[in-house]
This record gives structure tokens, sequence and C-alpha cells, in this order.
């Protein structure tokens, strides 16, 4: 008896969203998405897709939301909004970051990438260094990271989303 009330709640729900769905415009960006989706669908292999596509969409999510914060240091109407204002950083420091970033972004999974730990590095937290950490570091939160997506996720669209939403909170909070 209990299944056959689930069911009816679900096909009840179903039928809410199919209503409101009517009610709604159509939506113009629908079509341009559904066409790169199909794009990369017919072009390459789900394996790409859910490697190379993700590692994409991280590095090119991770420095946009960086971007502002590096921009801010160099407008001094921003610099009144720095938490750590005697504390600035160099931009020999942050290129040295971005670039051992990159190579831990790319590298991660060589056996002997580093044998330091970057964290303490720097003066004063910046946007960019929110992923600036030792490999077994970035292994170890990684899996808490993606440990409820492996579970609970059935799409790559749905990884990417989650990807935004803890780049956003993880940049910020280095700011």
């Amino acid at each position: 008896m209990a299944t056959n009330e689930s069911i009816g709640i679900f096909s009840s729900a179903s039928l809410a969203v199919e209503y409101v769905d009517s009610l709604l415009p159509e939506n113009p960006l629908q079509e341009p998405f559904k066409n790169a989706w199909n794009y990369m669908l017919n072009n390459y292999t789900k394996f790409q897709i859910a490697t190379w596509g993700s590692l994409i969409v991280h590095e090119v999510l991770y420095f946009l939301f960086c971007l502002p914060g590096f921009l801010f240091q160099f407008i001094p109407y921003m610099k009144k909004f720095k938490i750590q204002k005697d504390k600035p950083e160099t931009w020999e420091n942050q290129w040295k970051c971005f670039k051992v970033l990159l190579f831990n972004h790319f590298c991660i999974q060589l056996p002997l990438i580093c044998g330091t730990y970057y964290f303490t590095e720097y003066f004063a937290p910046f946007g960019m260094e929110a992923e600036y950490a030792h490999p077994l570091e970035t292994l170890i939160l990684g899996t808490g990271f993606f440990i409820g997506i492996m579970l609970l996720c059935d799409h790559v669209i749905l990884l990417w989303a989650w990807v935004t939403i803890r780049l956003i909170e993880t940049v910020d909070v280095h700011r």
C-alpha cells in the first residue's frame, strides 16, 4: 500500500511540474545549450567529456572567480576593503602561485609532484591561493568534495554545477 501511495505522490508532483512548465515562456537558452550538448556527445567520448570537460570547466571557472580579487588589488578604491591591508602580496609570489597551481591541477596524479607544503608561503590570503596546497591535502579534501557527487549525482552537468558553487565559495573565503 505504501508503494502505491509513493507512486501517486511522484506522479502528482510530475504533473505539477509539467503544469508549471506549460505556463512558463520558452527558454531562449535551451536550444543553444541543447545543441552544444549534442555536439559534445557526437564529437567526444563520455570519458573525454567527464575528464577533460570537467578539468576545463574547473580551470576556467576557478581562474574566472579569482580574477576579480586579482584585479581589485590594482584599484585604489578597493584597497580599503582588503582584510590585511599591511600585507600586500607581490606579483612574483602570485605568478609563482599560478604556475604551481597549474602544475598541481594538471599533474596531481603523478607520484612525486612536490616535496613541500605550500600553504604558509604567502603573507596574506588572496583568491588564487585557495587551491594552493600539498598534493596529499588536495587528495584528502578532494575526496570530501566529490564523495556526495559520486554517490548521488547521475549527470555531468550536476557535477559542473556543484564544482561552480564550491569554487565560488572556496575562492571567496580566501580573498
